[in-house]
């Protein structure tokens, strides 16, 4: 049996990016990081799948886990690719986590208590608020046009830095308040 730190160190081996999650499953541990991993519990085997479907399929039921090791390699890979589409894209990652367990039920995924949950979404505050004070002192020390969609909610936090993402290539989601990569079609 290969423990949780195990499979966090194997799936971070495939992914260039930081890890925003892990899942623990009765026979997995599951992540995405550049592809969709599932990492046997039994043998550390890896599984990649190309799709959301097929990861999911063989989940079955799982639990978030909250690993401080992976909050702490998230500020690590700011630090050390620190430019404004890097800031952008993590800052949607981040915010993105953030709302999905604050705010979503999700029917594949629980946790293994209430205090888990609480931690998981203390780091992801934590990790949002410290990029946010980066992108709004970017936007201070900037000449930002404000076009009135953000004007008429200048006092939301999420609208108000809404000109920074879109500059780096994100927009809002017009179903819920979350980062979306803007389309190239």
């Amino acid at each position: 049996m290969i423990t949780v730190e195990e499979a966090y160190r194997i799936i971070k081996k495939y992914s260039k990016k930081p890890i925003t999650y892990l899942i623990e499953s009765e026979e997995y541990y599951l992540s995405t990081g550049d592809e969709y991993l599932r990492i046997r519990k039994d043998s550390g085997a890896v599984e990649i799948t190309g799709s959301y479907v097929d990861f999911i399929i063989k989940i079955g039921y799982g639990k978030y886990v909250a690993l401080e090791e992976m909050f702490e390699d998230y500020m690590k890979y700011y630090k050390k690719h620190n430019n404004e589409q890097t800031l952008a894209e993590l800052y949607a990652l981040a915010w993105n986590r953030l709302f999905y367990h604050k705010y979503k039920d999700d029917s594949f995924v629980e946790y293994n208590n209430s205090e888990e949950k609480q931690s998981i979404v203390t780091e992801w505050t934590k990790i949002e608020q410290a990029l946010y004070t980066d992108i709004i002192g970017i936007m201070e020390n900037e000449n930002f046009h404000y076009p009135p969609c953000v004007l008429n909610k200048f006092n939301d936090p999420f609208y108000r830095i809404k000109p920074f993402m879109l500059r780096n290539g994100w927009t809002d989601n017009d179903k819920d308040k979350t980062w979306v990569p803007v389309c190239d079609c």
